[in-house]
């Protein structure tokens, strides 16, 4: 794997964490209880669209095809 492809992957990763964090963190504060059920539920929901972006070939940035030439 080359050393582009990796920091993408790496890059990526970061944003899937920093998204679910962010909306795990919301329910909780929102709701004001440590609900982990729906901490997690809706960090799932949040990173979903990060997701649609790495399975779009045409998506420029994290598309499965933004790498190649």
């Amino acid at each position: 794997m080359s050393e582009d492809k990796m920091r993408q992957l790496i890059e990526m990763g970061l944003s899937w964490g920093r998204v679910f964090a962010a909306a795990s963190l919301a329910v909780w504060m929102n709701t004001g209880h440590f609900n982990l059920d729906s901490m997690v539920q809706a960090g799932i929901a949040a990173v979903l669209p990060v997701i649609i972006r790495y399975l779009d070939k045409n998506d420029p940035i994290y598309g499965r095809g933004s790498g190649d030439e």
